[in-house]
């Protein structure tokens, strides 16, 4: 990819509005645990559109769409009032 590109692609994510969670952490877990929440999609039918994350020197940051956030809260609850009978 190119430095122009680079520079367009972060500017699309600049404009997008992101949930964040932020803490300790290492690199090699959360990638595991970020690729998982895509992979989980053949098992759960749902999963995130998109995300990101930032490490450095064990601080890490991700970052979720709000409108996943939105979405993926909106399913699972649909699904819990299905299961309890409500």
């Amino acid at each position: 990819m190119s430095q122009n590109n680079n520079l367009e692609f972060f500017k699309k994510l600049a404009k997008k509005k992101w949930y964040t969670q932020a803490g300790s952490g290492v690199s090699i877990y959360i990638c595991a645990c970020a690729s998982s929440g895509f992979r989980i999609k053949e098992k759960l039918g749902f999963s995130y559109n998109e995300f990101t994350f930032i490490t450095d020197k064990g601080y890490v940051q991700m970052n979720y769409l709000a409108d996943d956030v939105v979405r993926l809260w909106g399913i699972i609850r649909e699904k819990i009032r299905i299961n309890i009978g409500g």
